[in-house]
């Protein structure tokens, strides 16, 4: 059986390509199987599927299913009473969204997997942070967008933190050009999703 505990507490990166590939084997079998025994409508697609979750599979031959399946129907593993945090997907005017559910042990083991991963990089400090987006995407915590969960996340690595877009997404160029000299000797944690920075600060004609 996987053991979370023993992976978390383990410096991400070190572990050979081969013993990574084992543990992820494992992982994804074990919540395979998981999901399989507490999801009904997990068990049903598997079902039609034909795939017994019992008899271990290499990755290949797990059954992958579309991204839409999240859009369609809410898939939970656990009851909907321990649901704490409920993440959206992106999506236009007029369609379904996917929604991820998150309870108190999954939130917090996110927490934690992520800090393991980042403070590799840049140690256990806060460094000054530039966000690429808007504030607006995590003003209501309890429902909001994997965007503002991944802002929101970073943001605990980061001190003075400062929202570089208005909430019409437009630049605003002075105060970031303030807040690099202000920082222009230390280093700086700059966060956002590459097609806002592609689109905001890539293309910018200051740039």
């Amino acid at each position: 059986v996987f053991d979370l505990t023993s992976i978390m507490n383990q410096n991400p990166y070190s572990l050979k390509k081969a013993k990574k590939n084992t543990l992820y084997k494992e992982a994804v079998n074990d919540l395979t199987t998981f999901h399989y025994e507490n999801c009904l409508q997990y068990k049903k697609i598997l079902d039609l599927l034909g795939f017994n979750p019992k008899h271990k599979k290499s990755i290949t031959d797990l059954p992958f299913l579309p991204i839409r399946i999240f859009k369609n129907y809410n898939l939970l593993s656990t009851d909907k009473s321990k649901i704490i945090k409920t993440m959206n997907s992106s999506g236009t005017s007029g369609q379904n969204v996917s929604k991820i559910f998150l309870d108190k042990v999954n939130a917090i083991n996110q927490t934690k997997v992520l800090k393991n991963i980042v403070t590799d990089f840049i140690g256990n400090r806060r460094l000054p942070m530039i966000v690429i987006d808007t504030d607006s995407v995590i003003r209501n915590r309890n429902q909001f967008s994997a965007r503002g969960a991944g802002i929101l996340g970073f943001s605990i690595f980061g001190k003075d933190i400062i929202y570089v877009l208005d909430d019409k997404m437009n630049l605003d160029i002075n105060a970031l050009i303030t807040f690099c000299k202000k920082y222009e000797d230390q280093q700086i944690l700059l966060f956002g999703f590459t097609s806002i920075i592609w689109e905001k600060i890539n293309r910018h004609d200051k740039f």
